[in-house]
């Protein structure tokens, strides 16, 4: 319950963050994962990529990636051959099928997926690229197109880190809060292309929760029809996955929550929080606190 914009905003930030709890139950989770997968593979280095680690996920955390680095003396031969990339994720698999006998688990795309209860944890393995000595990028594996895919996710990450300094750490609650209106809307758009348009949208804090929500609303429409590209790799576009049916869908999306947006701002000008905490409620949905 909420009787100001600024506090709905609050509490709404605060419904997203991770509880303790959850953290603790993640953590027990991906140490458990890494510590089978090394066990039956030499691994070089082995770290948490995606959302959760950038701290762009919401909550209820839906996975966690992992990507662990094989060593290349004893599994390169998996990049040198043709079915290669669904090979090393099929025996990734095999170990974790024989450990983790209940529970479901198949390869999907570049990972392979554990279905727990409560989270999936995705498991990416790689090969790293050296240059000077030091870790510059990896391969992971494609499984659709039988094919190697070159990814800095440490970059994405630092990219992320960075955007929330310049934002006055309210970066990644923003990111968290637009996710959130996603999922209230079909979950239209994925997740990191949601990251890589608000990286773009917001070059400096804006002044409040709202007016931020309202910015990226706006500039997205033009972002979703003339496509971004990913910022590590400035020839791969991220929204790719869109058809245009989609493209023209999620731009709609975009265009009425800006129109609500605005009537939400202009209410909470007037002096009306009733009615602006109702308007951001109908807009982003739970977890938005109601009015009262």
């Amino acid at each position: 319950m909420a009787t100001t914009v600024n506090n709905a905003f609050a509490v709404f930030k605060s419904r997203l963050e991770v509880t303790p709890l959850q953290a603790q139950t993640l953590s027990r989770r991906h140490v458990d994962v890494r510590g089978c997968v090394g066990k039956a593979f030499t691994i070089v280095d082995d770290f948490l990529i995606g959302s959760y680690v950038r701290d762009t996920a919401c909550r209820p955390i839906k996975d966690v990636d992992i990507m662990v680095v094989l060593h290349w003396g004893k599994y390169g031969e998996y990049y040198k051959n043709q079915r290669g990339p669904y090979a090393l994720l099929s025996a990734v698999k095999e170990v974790l099928v024989d450990a983790y006998k209940t529970t479901r688990i198949r390869v999907d795309g570049q990972a392979v997926s554990m279905y727990f209860s409560d989270f999936t944890v995705d498991v990416v393995p790689a090969f790293g690229i050296i240059d000077n000595g030091k870790w510059v990028d990896w391969w992971i594996p494609d499984s659709p197109g039988d094919t190697w895919i070159r990814t800095n996710p440490k970059n994405h990450q630092q990219i992320m880190t960075e955007a929330n300094r310049r934002c006055n750490n309210m970066f990644k609650p923003m990111v968290k809060m637009i996710k959130a209106w996603n999922r209230n809307n079909g979950n239209i758009l994925k997740g990191f292309h949601i990251e890589v348009m608000a990286d773009r949208i917001f070059t400096s804090a804006p002044t409040s929760y709202a007016h931020g929500m309202l910015q990226f609303f706006d500039s997205s429409w033009y972002l979703l029809r003339d496509g971004v590209n990913d910022p590590t790799n400035t020839y791969d576009r991220v929204d790719t996955y869109l058809t245009d049916n989609q493209r023209s869908l999620a731009q709609s999306k975009v265009y009425n929550a800006e129109q609500r947006a605005r009537e939400a701002i202009t209410a909470e000008q007037v002096g009306n929080a009733y009615s602006a905490v109702t308007t951001w409620r109908s807009i982003v949905g739970d977890p938005f606190p109601s009015w009262g």
